[in-house]
């Protein structure tokens, strides 16, 4: 798989969900991502440089507000066919 072929998403113990990323960077093999909405950019190709904040494809205000405390969920799909 490709780092173009996932899709994460971040789900709160609420049930809130946001999609983090989804089909970045395409034939990129790796990631390392550090993601908020006070970033200033978006996410910007090869998605490995930890150092600097990027946006996520949706904001993350939403679990503002919510109890921290629970089960959080990260998911990555490999959204690709027949990989």
């Amino acid at each position: 798989s490709y780092v173009g072929d996932l899709a994460a998403s971040l789900t709160s113990p609420s049930s809130t969900t946001r999609t983090l990323f989804s089909g970045i960077c395409g034939s990129d093999e790796n990631f390392h991502l550090y993601l908020g909405d006070e970033a200033l950019e978006p996410i910007v190709c090869p998605a490995t440089d930890p150092s600097v904040l990027r946006t996520p494809a949706q904001t993350l205000a939403p679990f503002l507000g919510e109890e921290a405390g629970g089960t959080w969920t990260l998911a990555l799909e490999d959204t690709a066919e027949n990989d």
